[in-house]
């Protein structure tokens, strides 16, 4: 069995050893138990109880931070563990099962884990190498002749490798890559010489300053959303390694030797991960955007969508989201809408929208704030703030007149004004209808049969992915293009 620290995310592992609270000794108050990983869970059994801790705890709602040490010699940090399970026997051995938030392997150092404790982050997604579309080998000669040499060079980037300036975070991004050669035995017993290439992103500070993994594991996060909206797959980290600053130690003999020291996170993903990558494996022309489509506007949509990720997340999350576990479909439409209805909020400025009650809207919540006990301001402020449907049904005007014409009608076909305002209608209507779930005779244009919605749905996630990827920097032409590809 591999040690911990070269586990991935998508693997199930146990690790056998023993552990024990913050402030406790290993040696005297550790309990035996294992620790068991899998992508959907984690868990902690322990055989007995810490010290000063009984079975009545397993009420306590308070979570631990637990110290392990595993018999291969591998250091562990577990947090916000939950005590789920305790199992009595008599005779026998009694044990308590912990839930495992998540943990760090080969590693007791991140104990705070806003504490500025790591160099760099590393880290590697599933479908990343479908991204990250370029190649390390060179062939001189052609197949069928009498000599063809084949060259790995992992300098030599088809694509040109890229070092990402993200100055809204004051880091810097770069695409990293790793091979392996595993030689045969015997050259002429037909036996397979293999290449394996690890393609990856490492984050680091621009300042060379020491970072949070805390902050690092946010903005892996946040860049993960990115990569999931350009592809328009589901993408599941492979592994997350941070690494500490290095340290020196002196031998006997005098000779002063650094060591490395690594680290890496283990959490549960949402999801499959491996019905993932095998779809989009058996497909690879089904990526929304390529690396190569950015080209030389990589730098400036990777930086772009972090200056405005609190925004551009509370637009695409919702919709993010659906691409990684089932939804209902009357979810994944809400969802969808709500993120055009908050894009236009945001990043949509139009004239019609000019409403000579703002004033007095605004002396009105004046009054509200001053006046009426905090506990009951909410109340009024959404009844003031209130929008009816008219609202709505101008910014779904405006963002279909937004949207290129050519992509409006590969979805929706050739339309008058009076169709177009029918469109909206059923749009606006649906919303309204599941938003309220109230009498269904009251919208005369709901869609409510599931193959009609979940058509619908897909439609307007299209509108939504051109106006995210757009906002943020790339070409509209190319957009349009690549949508159009996908719906061809």
């Amino acid at each position: 069995m591999r040690r911990a620290l070269k586990k991935l995310l998508t693997d199930t592992f146990e690790v056998k050893g023993i552990w024990y609270l913050p402030g406790s000794s290993m040696t005297e108050e550790s309990v035996k138990g294992i620790l068991r990983y899998s992508p959907n869970e984690i868990t902690l059994e322990l055989i007995g109880t810490f010290h000063g801790h009984s079975f009545v705890d397993i009420k306590d709602p308070s979570s631990l931070t637990i110290y392990g040490f595993s018999d291969h010699g591998e250091w562990f940090t577990l947090l916000h563990c939950l005590p789920a399970q305790a199992l009595i026997s008599a005779p026998g051995f009694d044990t308590i099962t912990y839930a495992v938030a998540y943990f760090y392997a080969g590693t007791q150092l991140v104990e705070d884990e806003s504490a500025a404790l790591v160099k760099n982050a590393s880290f590697s997604l599933t479908n990343l190498d479908a991204w990250l579309d370029y190649k390390i080998i060179k062939q001189d000669g052609e197949l069928g002749t009498k000599k063809l040499m084949l060259t790995i060079d992992p300098n030599a980037f088809t694509g040109d490798r890229k070092l990402l300036h993200i100055r809204s975070r004051a880091l810097k991004l770069s695409e990293e890559i790793r091979y392996n050669l595993v030689f045969p035995k015997e050259s002429f017993l037909g036996e397979k010489t293999e290449i394996i290439v690890q393609r990856f992103y490492r984050f680091s500070s621009e300042s060379e300053d020491l970072l949070s993994p805390k902050y690092l594991y946010e903005t892996i996060q946040q860049l993960r959303q990115l990569l999931t909206l350009l592809i328009g797959y589901a993408m599941y980290f492979s592994y997350i390694e941070f690494q500490f600053p290095n340290t020196k130690e002196t031998t006997p003999d005098g000779k002063e030797i650094e060591h490395k020291h690594f680290c890496r996170i283990f959490f549960s993903q949402a999801g499959d991960p491996f019905k993932s990558r095998k779809r989009l494996r058996d497909a690879q022309r089904a990526i929304l955007i390529k690396r190569y489509d950015l080209s030389a506007d990589m730098e400036s949509v990777f930086d772009h969508w972090f200056q405005e990720q609190e925004q551009l997340s509370e637009i695409a999350s919702p919709y993010i989201s659906d691409l990684y576990l089932p939804a209902y479909v009357e979810n994944k439409y809400l969802n969808v809408v709500r993120g055009l209805e908050t894009y236009h909020r945001f990043f949509i400025s139009s004239p019609q929208e000019d409403d000579p009650l703002d004033s007095d809207r605004a002396s009105i919540l004046s009054f509200i704030n001053e006046n009426i006990p905090e506990a009951n301001r909410d109340h009024f402020i959404k009844r003031v703030c209130y929008e009816d449907e008219k609202s709505f049904r101008k910014r779904l005007k405006d963002l279909f007149h937004l949207v290129p014409a050519n992509l409006v009608i590969r979805l929706f076909g050739e339309m008058n004004a009076t169709q177009k305002n029918k469109l909206i209608s059923t749009i606006v209507d649906t919303r309204n209808y599941f938003t309220h779930r109230d009498d269904k005779g009251k919208y005369a244009n709901v869609v409510s049969d599931d193959k009609t919605l979940d058509v619908l749905t897909d439609q307007l996630s299209v509108l939504l992915q051109y106006f995210c990827l757009t906002h943020i920097g790339i070409d509209p032409a190319v957009v349009e293009q690549r949508l159009l590809d996908q719906l061809h």
